[in-house]
């Protein structure tokens, strides 16, 4: 089956969301094209901060594998060493 550019379809279940952000972070909903990497780079300055975000989101068990959609906490400072 093809599926034509402008059909609705419908999509059972959800992505993983992760908690709330607490106060000494922000939110980020990530979008298509979006990476750990990137959005670290965007948020934090620093792409190498990846581990950063994944650590402040325990529901992310793939760092390489994040979702269009998904709400994650970006912790508003990195410690180099906690990244890893």
């Amino acid at each position: 089956q093809h599926i034509v550019p402008g059909t609705a379809i419908n999509v059972m279940g959800t992505a993983p969301v992760a908690p709330m952000a607490p106060s000494d972070s922000a939110a980020v909903t990530v979008r298509k094209g979006d990476s750990l990497w990137k959005i670290a780079q965007k948020k934090l300055g620093f792409g190498g901060f990846w581990g950063c975000i994944a650590k402040a989101n325990p529901v992310i068990r793939d760092a390489n594998r994040i979702y269009t959609g998904q709400v994650l906490s970006v912790p508003e400072a990195c410690d180099p060493s906690s990244s890893k």
